[in-house]
């Protein structure tokens, strides 16, 4: 079985996270979570925790793909899994 190109994996996971995107609101709502009324912080509590998640977040996945040893077989064990 040969890996899926990009091409082929965006409509994949466009399809199958759709409905997670789009009923998340109204099964929160079920269970009495009220999601329109939660107040953001300031933007100057904010501006810190954002900045912090995404060098952190980029730094984990530099880290992670530099240390799997070939992108071809994992991909293909990805793919075997899924």
């Amino acid at each position: 079985m040969s890996p899926l190109l990009p091409s082929q994996l965006t409509p994949l996971l466009t399809v199958s996270s759709l409905p997670q995107i789009f009923l998340f609101h109204p099964i929160a709502e079920s269970f009495g979570m009220t999601t329109w009324q939660v107040p953001f912080p300031t933007w100057q509590t904010m501006l810190p925790q954002l900045a912090f998640f995404f060098i952190f977040e980029d730094m984990f996945h530099y880290f992670c793909v530099c240390n799997m040893p070939s992108s071809t077989s994992w991909s293909m064990l990805i793919f075997r899994i899924l």
